[in-house]
């Protein structure tokens, strides 16, 4: 099995991966319906990572 998930920094970043399963009812067959999950997602724009550099830089410029 696999999954996909995400290291939002901002808003703008939440909800980039994501898996679509069929419904499932208990641990087995969460697992069961996960592989046969798809997964989806994109990259996000290389602005708001350094965004996020910029953000981390000036904190610890103070």
């Amino acid at each position: 099995p696999g999954s996909a998930g995400s290291d939002a920094h901002t808003p703008y970043e939440i909800g980039n991966a994501y898996v679509e399963m069929p419904e499932f009812n208990g641990r087995d067959d969460f697992l069961r319906c996960l592989e046969k999950g798809k997964v989806f997602g994109h990259r996000t724009n290389p602005l708001v990572h350094f965004n996020s550099v910029w953000t981390r830089v000036k904190s610890n410029l103070k």
